[in-house]
């Protein structure tokens, strides 16, 4: 199975430091944006205040999960799936707009922990999204 994982996810993965994680990305392809680098940049402080993992830990994790998904350029996003994607996440939160039209260009479920996009896209009706503790009870 492939999957498209956005920054929500990446965060929980880095916080948690959590195996399982480790495991979906090797079990599963997974792909992402290079956005996803401006928002760690971000929100790093953040993550580095509250990840689970000490110090020596958290680099080594780190380089294993990313080392394991396809980040790739924004610049293979088309202008038809940036609309779509606009279009589906105005009104919801826009920030997300990328990862959801790298789902819709690639035909690849968006993996997410963000309630309030699943639930706005949902009754968009987009269905090419999943919500990760489905996706872990189910699949993990």
């Amino acid at each position: 199975m492939e999957l498209i994982v956005d920054a929500n996810v990446l965060f929980s993965t880095l916080i948690s430091g959590k195996g399982i994680y480790k495991r979906m990305v090797q079990d599963f392809q997974v792909y992402s944006l290079d956005y996803i680098f401006t928002e760690l940049t971000y929100y790093q402080e953040d993550i580095l205040k509250k990840t689970k993992l000490d110090k020596e830990q958290f680099a080594p994790y780190t380089i294993a999960i990313f080392s394991k998904i396809k980040v790739l350029p924004s610049i293979v996003l088309s202008d038809e799936a940036k609309q779509k994607a606009y279009d589906l996440c105005l009104g919801i939160d826009l920030k997300d707009a990328p990862y959801v039209a790298l789902a819709i260009q690639m035909n690849i479920p968006l993996l997410t922990r963000d309630k309030v996009l699943l639930n706005g896209l949902q009754k968009k009706k987009f269905k090419n999204i999943l919500f990760l503790p489905d996706f872990i009870e189910q699949y993990m």
